[in-house]
């Protein structure tokens, strides 16, 4: 498989980007608490937000995320993600 952007991405390689989307989005969490007040509940908008991937690891954290992504293939793909995984 070439290199795809990442809106054009399958459930399955969706899929196995997560673990590492997770990881990233708590050690972006952990930064900007250090210098800003965030904490659990608090909204958080992604502008571009693909797959949902990052949503999704940010309600795992406890946050309230909001995405907009303009691409139907990427939003289609991030509704199956969450039926797959049983989050809204």
């Amino acid at each position: 498989m070439g290199c795809l952007a990442t809106e054009q991405h399958d459930l399955e390689r969706t899929l196995e980007k997560l673990p590492k989307t997770r990881a990233h989005v708590r050690a972006v969490v952990r930064r900007i608490q250090g210098v800003t007040r965030l904490e659990p509940g608090a909204k958080i908008l992604e502008i571009g937000a693909a797959q949902g991937r990052a949503q999704i690891a940010l309600r795992e954290l406890g946050f309230d995320p909001v995405g907009i992504e303009p691409w139907a293939e990427a939003r289609a793909t991030g509704e199956q993600l969450a039926e797959h995984l049983g989050v809204e």
